[in-house]
Formats: C-alpha cells, structure tokens, sequence
C-alpha cells in the first residue's frame, strides 16, 4: 500500500486532465501484465517444484522495481506543499462529498466482483477437479482481458461517458457471475474470467479518474489512500462473509448475490456525472 496509493497520485499529478483516464489505463497495464503472469508462472510452479520454489520465485519479484527507483530514472512529482491547508480533514469530511462518495461505492462494487472471482474461482475449480495449472489459466484470462481492454481504454473514455462505461462494466460482470455455477470446464470457466475481466477491468482507471477530478485542492493522496483502504477492508470481510454463506449455503447462492450487487451497483453508476 505504501507503493501503492503514492504511485497512483503520481499517474494523476503527471498527467492532464483531458488525457488523466488514458494514463490510469497505461498504469492498470502493468497490474493486467503482473495478474497475467503471476498466476500463470505460480501454477506452472506448484505443479512442476512444490509451493516453496514457487513463493522464492514471487519473493524476487518486488527487487524489480527497488532497482529502478534506486537508480532515480523515474521522474516523479514532488509534494503539494500547503496545498492541503485550505481543505483539511479527515476521512468522514471527504465521504459527505455526494461526487466522492458516489465514486466510493461504485468502486466497492468493482472491488467485491474482483475478490470473488480471485477467490472462489481458484475453490471452485479445484472443487471439480481441476489441476493447479488449469486455474492459473483460469486467472490469467482474467488478466490478459484486463489487459486488452485497458488498452483501449484511451479509445472507449473519448468514445463514452464515463457512467456508461461504469454501467455497461458492472452489468457485464453481473451476468458472468450468474453464469459460473453452470460451467464445469476450464475452457468455459476461462471463457467467462475473460468477459468478467474485461468488464471490471474497465472500471479501474474510470473510477481513478474520477477521483482526481473531484478530489478536493491538495487531498487526492487521502482520496486515493480512502479508496484503498476501502478496498483492503473488503478484502478482509468479503472472503469471510461470502466464504460462511458459501459453506452454508453452497457456491450457487453465493455467485448469484454477488451477481445481484453488482447489477444493483451498475444501476447506480448511470448517476455518475
């Protein structure tokens, strides 16, 4: 999260205004690529050297991007000094802004179909079967659509406004999530990651943009810091609450009310201005 909520800041400070949801996408590139092919490798990994040569290979990863940052290659802003005088407060004062708060829910709602798919996909599958290696192709098509449609990002932000962009994203995903229980393969379950990664892969960079542009003078790091954290506590309740319904219930219940939350999220982003 340290890495996180400053590199974000930097891609909305760098970029202008007109041009803000193209550089979201640019930036949402490097997670489709990493979502891509960590889990792909991962699979491979297990199945062929164990768990532990796995977690190795993950571990030397994050020594990428020290070596760039050590080398002072990368131009970063530099802190709005007293820029936050003007408008200060804390977390509540910037929920009571409608534009904000708005944008907070809507992003919830992307952030509870994106866990849920991380999670249970990779239960469901081992639960019919399915090898290690074939859920990490399973997560991956996620990822290499995130990837593609963020790349025509650019094209889609000129093309549509960014409520129908939000809308069309939750509703696309609503209708994969009622359609996983009735897939058992991994060709169908690839299938329909890819659809659900293209709709909430578009929403990233639609909702960062957003936020940078009704974040109050001088508080976009807290606004992107409250985003984060909001989606970080969904990340801790979400596979607790669904993860009981799901076994008290069963997966079929659970991939439907998430379903159903999604559309209801993608009915409310049509207010987005």
């Amino acid at each position: 999260m340290l890495f996180q909520v400053p590199a974000q800041r930097a891609t909305g400070d760098l970029a202008e205004a007109r041009d803000r949801a193209a550089s979201f996408s640019h930036l949402a590139l490097g997670y489709s690529l990493s979502g891509f092919i960590g889990p792909l490798v991962a699979g491979i990994a297990i199945d062929l050297l164990g768990h532990r040569a796995a977690f190795g290979l993950l571990a030397a990863l994050p020594l990428v991007p020290v070596a760039a940052l050590a080398a002072r290659r990368v131009g970063l802003p530099h802190a709005q000094a007293g820029g936050a005088t003007a408008t200060s407060g804390g977390m509540l004062q910037l929920i009571r802004v409608p534009a904000l708060r708005r944008l907070f829910l809507i992003n919830a709602a992307f952030a509870l179909g994106w866990d849920l798919h991380t999670i249970f996909v990779p239960i469901y599958g081992a639960g019919i079967g399915l090898s290690a290696a074939a859920i990490g192709s399973i997560l991956s098509a996620f990822a290499v659509a995130t990837f593609v449609v963020r790349l025509a990002m650019p094209w889609i932000a000129r093309a549509m406004p960014p409520a129908r962009v939000l809308t069309a994203a939750l509703a696309s995903a609503a209708v994969v999530f009622g359609a996983f229980p009735f897939v058992g393969s991994a060709w169908g379950l690839a299938g329909l990651s890819f659809v659900l990664g293209l709709g909430l892969g578009s929403g990233q960079p639609v909702v960062l943009s957003l936020l940078h542009e009704h974040a109050p003078p001088g508080r976009i790091g807290e606004v992107v810091g409250a985003r984060m954290s909001l989606i970080q506590s969904m990340a801790v309740a979400v596979p607790l609450l669904f993860g009981a319904l799901g076994t008290t219930l069963g997966f079929v219940p659970v991939f439907w009310m998430v379903g159903g939350c999604l559309a209801a999220g993608g009915w409310y982003a049509r207010l987005v201005r």
